[in-house]
C-alpha cells in the first residue's frame, strides 16, 4: 500500500500506545526512526506558530507559543501536495495511505451506512476516533454502526477545502474527551486561500464518476473569507459487473453458491389440508413449480431456488453536493473573530431486487385455493399432488384442482438486476456552523472561545416492503399469480375461466407493495473556552507553557423507523422502536508543556468530565515524553487512561 504520510515513523514499539476504555495502559517505550521531512516540517510549523500565535498543534490545547516546540505526540501528516499527488476526490481517499488507519469503513453496502465513510485508528472502532475540523468537533452522522457507535462521516466535506490532515495515533482522551480513545483526525482547511480555482476530474473503472470543484478566496480590510464547493456523481455496479465475483457464483453451477436463496419465486407446493380451526397445514409430497428453471430459478430436488447475485448494487449510484466556507476578521489589535459554515447533501440510490419474506399466513406459506385460475395441480390419489398443466385442464373441464400451500418469495430473479430494480433512495443532509474568537491576553497568553453547532439528517425510502396479509388476500382472490406461468407465458389465458391472464399487473402489485420510510436526526452543540500561554518560570529547555479550559457538549439523537416496523407488522416480522436520546457533558481540563532539556519535552494533561446521570464522572490523566537522542532517532513514551 502506498503511504502518503510526510511525517512518518518506523516504529519498533514494544506494544501499541494509547488508551483503552476504562483501562489504564502501561507506558510505551519505542524507538522511532524519523524520516527527513519531519525536521523541516516541524521547523516550518513552529515558524507559523510564532508568527500567527493561534495555530493549535494536534494533541495539545496550548495554542500560543513563542519558542521552539517539539510535540511529544506521534503525528502523521498528509499535506496538500500529497493529497494532490494521491488524486483524492473524496476525503476517504486520503486515509487509504495512512498507516495508522485500521478498520476504517470507506465503502459500505446494503445498510443504513451506505454512502458514508468513517475513520478508524488502530482498530479500536469507528466510535473511538475523534474527528476535528481546525481543532473543533466535526459533527456526527445520524446513524450508528452495527455496534451502536456514533461517528463522523468524512463524505460530508469537500476535498478541495483541505490544506493538510494531522492524525494523532495516540490516545488523547485527557485532551479531547472520551471519543479520542484511539486517536484524533484533525482536518485543517485552506483558511488563507485567495483567488479563484476550478477543478474537474472524470474516472472510468468498473463504474463512472465525475467531480467538479470550485474554490474562491478573497482578503479584505482586516479580514479574509474563502468558499469551497464540490459536486460529485458516480454510477453503480452490480456483482455481475465483477468477474472475480460472478465467475465464482455462476447460475449454471447449481444451488451451491453464496448467493443462492433458500426458496425462490416461483417456489414449491404442497397439498393444503384444513387444520380444524380455520387454517391449513401442508400435507403429502412437495413439488417444485414445473416452470422453475424456465422462470429463472434453480431446481434443487423438490425445491425451486434462485440466484440473487444481483439482488442489490454492490456499488450504489451517488450524487453529492458539498460546500464549506471560512472567514476571519481582526476586530481590534487583540481580538480576532472567526467562523465556519458547511453544508452537504448526499443522495445514494441502490437497486432493490427480490426481497426475503419471513412472514407467512399458512404453515410456512400462503394458501392458493383450488379455484385459483392458474392452479393446475390435482390430487395424486395418495394424499399428495401432481401437476396436470393448462393443456390438461383445457381438454378436460372435469378436472378438479386442489388447495395448495405455496412456499416462495413474492419476486425472484425477475426482480433483480438494473432492468428490474426498484430504486431505494437515501439522503443525508449535514449542516455545521462555527463561531469563535481569539483574544490576546498580554504578550504570551491567548484566550480562545468557540461555539459549534452541527446537525445531520437521514431519510431513507426503501421499496419492496410488502403488506403480507394483503398479498395473501390477492392470491386467494385469484388476482395474483404465484406460479411460474406468470413469467414463462404471461399472455396465457386461463382455460379455467377463459378471462384471467397469467402475467401479473402493476395495479394488483401496487395494492400490497409498500415503501419503508426511516428517518433520523442527530444534533450536537459544543461550547469551549481555553486559556493558554507561558508560565513565569522556565526549565533547562525553555519556558513552561500551560493551558486550562472548560467545555460543554450536548447531543440529541432521534431515530424514527417506519411505522410498520414500530408495530412489527412488516415482511421481516421485526419490531424496531423509536429511539430518542440525549447526552451532555461538562469538562474541565489542564495541560503543561515542560521543556526539561533542549532535546527532552514532557507533556502532562488532566481532564475531568461529568456526564451527570447518563454516565457519571471520569478523571483521565496522561503523561507523555519525547527524547531526541540524535537528529534522526527519538525515544517516545506515553501513559494515560480513558
Amino acid at each position: 500500500m502506498k503511504n502518503y504520510v510526510t511525517e512518518s515513523y518506523a516504529d519498533f514499539d514494544l506494544k501499541k500506545a494509547g488508551s483503552v476504555s476504562l483501562v489504564a495502559v502501561a507506558g510505551l517505550l519505542g524507538f522511532h526512526v524519523l524520516a527527513a521531512p519531519i525536521a523541516s516540517a516541524q521547523e516550518d510549523g513552529d515558524e507559523d506558530v510564532r508568527r500567527l500565535g493561534t495555530v493549535q498543534v494536534t494533541g495539545s490545547n496550548i495554542r500560543s507559543r513563542t519558542q521552539d516546540f517539539v510535540s511529544t505526540s506521534p503525528l502523521q501528516t498528509v499535506g496538500e501536495m500529497e493529497i494532490e499527488n494521491a488524486g483524492a476526490v473524496q476525503v476517504s481517499d486520503i486515509f487509504k495511505g495512512i498507516s495508522a488507519n485500521s478498520g476504517s469503513q470507506l465503502a459500505n453496502r446494503q445498510s443504513a451506512l451506505q454512502g458514508l465513510s468513517q475513520f478508524s485508528l488502530r482498530g479500536l472502532g469507528i466510535g473511538s476516533t475523534l474527528t476535528l475540523i481546525n481543532g473543533r468537533r466535526a459533527g456526527l452522522a445520524p446513524v450508528t454502526d452495527s455496534s451502536g457507535q456514533l461517528f463522523t462521516d468524512s463524505n460530508q466535506y469537500p476535498v478541495n477545502m483541505i490544506e493538510r490532515v494531522e492524525v494523532l495515533t495516540d490516545g488523547a482522551s485527557s485532551t479531547y474527551g472520551s471519543e479520542a480513545v484511539a486517536g484524533v483526525v484533525n482536518i485543517y482547511t485552506r483558511n488563507n486561500f485567495e483567488g479563484l480555482e476550478f477543478t474537474a476530474e472524470g474516472r472510468t473503472t468498473s463504474n463512472d464518476s465525475v467531480q467538479l470543484g470550485v474554490a474562491f478566496g478573497q482578503g479584505f480590510d482586516k479580514g479574509h473569507f474563502a468558499v469551497f464547493a464540490n459536486a460529485y456523481a458516480q454510477s453503480g455496479n452490480t456483482r455481475e459487473d465483477f468477474d472475480v465475483i460472478a465467475e465464482g457464483n455462476r447460475l449454471e453451477d447449481g444451488p451451491s453458491g453464496a448467493f443462492d436463496s433458500s426458496t425462490g419465486s416461483p417456489g414449491r407446493f404442497n397439498l393444503a389440508l384444513p387444520d380444524g380451526s380455520g387454517g391449513y397445514l401442508r400435507s403429502g409430497n412437495t413439488l417444485a413449480d414445473p416452470d422453475c428453471v424456465a422462470a429463472g430459478g434453480m431446481l434443487d430436488g423438490t425445491n425451486c431456488r434462485y440466484h440473487f447475485l444481483n439482488q442489490y448494487r454492490i456499488i450504489p449510484e451517488e450524487e453529492r453536493l458539498q460546500i464549506f466556507s471560512v472567514f476571519d476578521y481582526q476586530a481590534t489589535d487583540k481580538l480576532k473573530l472567526f467562523g465556519e459554515a458547511g453544508f452537504s447533501r448526499n443522495e445514494i440510490r441502490d437497486g432493490v431486487g427480490g426481497q426475503l419474506t419471513r412472514v407467512t399466513t399458512q404453515d410456512g406459506g400462503f394458501l392458493v385455493p383450488a379455484d385459483h385460475p392458474f392452479n393446475f395441480f390435482v390430487s395424486d390419489g395418495a394424499g399428495g399432488i401432481n401437476y396436470a398443466g393448462p393443456e390438461a385442464f383445457a381438454s378436460d373441464p372435469s378436472l378438479q384442482a386442489v388447495d395448495l400451500i405455496y412456499r416462495g418469495r413474492i419476486l425472484g430473479a425477475d426482480g433483480d438486476g438494473d432492468e428490474n430494480y426498484e430504486e431505494a433512495e437515501t439522503i443525508f443532509t449535514n449542516t455545521r456552523i462555527v463561531g469563535g474568537f481569539d483574544y490576546e491576553l498580554g504578550d504570551t497568553w491567548l484566550a480562545n472561545g468557540s461555539l459549534v453547532w452541527s446537525t445531520s439528517d437521514f431519510a431513507r425510502r426503501y421499496p419492496r416492503d410488502w403488506d403480507i396479509p394483503v398479498f395473501s388476500e390477492e392470491i386467494i382472490a385469484g388476482n395474483w399469480n404465484p406460479f411460474g406461468t406468470r413469467l414463462t407465458d404471461p399472455t396465457l389465458a386461463s382455460p379455467r375461466d377463459g378471462v384471467s391472464v397469467a402475467g401479473n399487473s402493476e395495479e394488483i402489485y401496487s395494492r400490497f407493495a409498500l415503501i419503508r420510510t426511516d428517518d433520523a436526526t442527530v444534533t450536537q452543540r459544543v461550547a469551549e473556552l481555553v486559556f493558554s500561554g507561558e508560565l513565569p518560570f522556565e526549565l533547562s529547555g525553555g519556558k513552561v507553557s500551560a493551558a486550562i479550559g472548560t467545555q460543554f457538549r450536548d447531543l440529541e439523537l432521534t431515530d424514527i423507523p417506519d411505522g410498520r416496523y414500530q408495530a412489527g407488522t412488516n415482511r421481516l416480522n421485526e419490531t424496531i422502536p423509536v429511539t430518542r436520546g440525549e447526552q451532555s457533558a461538562y469538562a474541565f481540563f489542564g495541560e503543561l508543556a515542560l521543556p526539561v532539556a533542549d532535546n527532552i519535552e514532557v507533556q502532562a494533561a488532566l481532564r475531568f468530565e461529568d456526564y451527570g446521570d447518563q454516565g457519571g464522572e471520569t478523571v483521565d490523566p496522561k503523561v507523555s515524553a519525547r527524547w531526541d537522542i540524535t537528529g534522526n532517532i527519538a525515544l517516545r513514551g506515553s501513559w494515560g487512561t480513558s
